[in-house]
């Protein structure tokens, strides 16, 4: 049985050795997770080029579809998730990511700025100075969230 290893990358090659030594196989592309991480919901995993990395949520700006792919967008990289977006707006609303329009959740944490737009809109700035638009559909949610 295979088991992806989830840590840190300064105890990754002490816990491999471990691991395969007590008789695990340790492979990137295995269905159970081995984490030193306490808290799952705290962090994601992404997908960055070949290499998958945890991915805390609290460096993540914002969430978008893109085709088929899930990205999740840091102040500087993307990774891609393989998680659905919808599925992540169940999982991530307690930790603060809500749905702005079809195809971006985002991190309230990381808003710089939020100005109102034409047509029951808003726009937001992100800390990346990326701009986002909340359209009509989740404008009421996103104002009654805020208290706006």
């Amino acid at each position: 049985m295979k088991f992806k290893l989830i840590c840190s990358k300064k105890n990754e090659y002490t816990l491999r050795k471990q691991l395969e030594n007590a008789g695990f196989d340790i492979s990137d592309d295995a269905d159970f997770v081995i984490s030193e991480y306490h808290k799952p919901k705290d962090f994601l995993m992404g997908r960055i080029h070949e290499t998958y990395e945890v991915l805390p949520l609290n460096t993540i700006l914002y969430i978008e579809t893109f085709g088929k792919e899930v990205i999740a967008h840091t102040q500087d990289q993307q990774y891609v998730l393989s998680e659905k977006l919808y599925q992540l707006e169940e999982q991530l609303g307690e930790q603060g990511f809500i749905r702005v329009n079809k195809s971006q959740l985002i991190n309230i944490k990381h808003i710089l700025e939020i100005n109102p737009w034409f047509g029951q809109k808003y726009n937001i700035t992100m800390k990346n100075h990326t701009e986002i638009d909340v359209n009509r559909t989740y404008y009421k949610r996103f104002k009654a969230y805020f208290g706006i």
